[in-house]
Formats: C-alpha cells, structure tokens, sequence
C-alpha cells in the first residue's frame, strides 16, 4: 500500500503521541502491558487488539500482525479483507487517521454477516441484554464496513 507523506507522517505522529501516553487512545493494558515499549521498539502503531494479538501499522502503511506470545515475530499483512478492517479500526482509534478509513469499490460485496449494516450484531434481538451495550466490543467478518473487497465470499 502506497501512502503519501502526508499521512506517513500522521501515522507517525500518533505512533509518537501513543507512546507518550496510550490512554489516549483507550488501549487496555490489563490485556497488553508491554504494548506501549513494543510499540516503540518495532515501531508499529496498534490498530486492533484481541487476545491472541495485535494487528499494527508501520509508518509507510505496512500492516503486521503478532501474537502475545511472540510479539518479536512479525507477521505482514496481505489479506485485502483483514487490511481493511485494521485500517478501519485504526481510523476509529485514532481520529486524525480517519482518511485510513478503506472507501468502498463499485465492484465491493456486501457482507452476509451484517447484511451491509456494519452492525455486528445485526438481527439480533437484544431486548434487555448486557450485549446491545456492549456492541462496539464487537467486529463483523467485514470489519464493521458493510463490504467486503471484490470477489471476497462470507458464504
């Protein structure tokens, strides 16, 4: 992915902010304690977290992910589907990298999942659950975006 300098230098720019003080950004680290010295020293800006892992973001646009377990041991992204939604997740973190946000192409599927609401938890009846309270906790297959990439399937 080719990013211009202009928002290279906006990713570093938050990787630099994150690392100065990652509450800012609503990182748990009762989930990733180290996550603030990783970040510094592989230079990756965490996009999304789960508990197995990060997906992260390099200043020249570079996604990888690795496990808690062996966060030295950097994978790189080329799944368009999963790039998609660490950008978009990385777009919702961190307000000035809303231009990350992966803009739908004419020739995009809508999700089966969401039915390209971008609800993860679309047709669910939640009527009186803890669930609908904390929906944003959730991803969809297709990142929250209500498409997938071309010739991408759910089903």
């Amino acid at each position: 992915m080719q990013l211009s300098e202009e928002i290279a230098g906006k990713i570093q720019e938050a990787l630099t902010k994150f690392i100065a003080n990652p509450e800012l950004y609503g990182i748990n680290f009762e989930q990733s304690p180290d996550l603030r010295r990783l970040a510094a020293e592989l230079k990756l800006l965490p996009a999304m977290l789960d508990m197995g892992g990060c997906f992260a973001i390099r200043s020249d646009g570079q996604i990888f992910s690795f496990l808690w377990d062996s966060p030295y041991d950097l994978r790189p992204e080329d799944d368009p589907r999963i790039i998609n939604i660490v950008l978009h997740q990385a777009s919702q973190r961190y307000p000035e990298l809303a231009e990350l946000k992966p803009q739908k192409p004419t020739d995009a599927s809508i999700c089966s999942f969401c039915k390209g609401t971008g609800d993860p938890l679309f047709g669910m009846d939640l009527t009186g659950t803890d669930l609908a309270n904390r929906a944003n906790q959730f991803t969809c297959y297709c990142g929250n975006l209500g498409w997938l990439p071309p010739d991408y399937k759910t089903s």
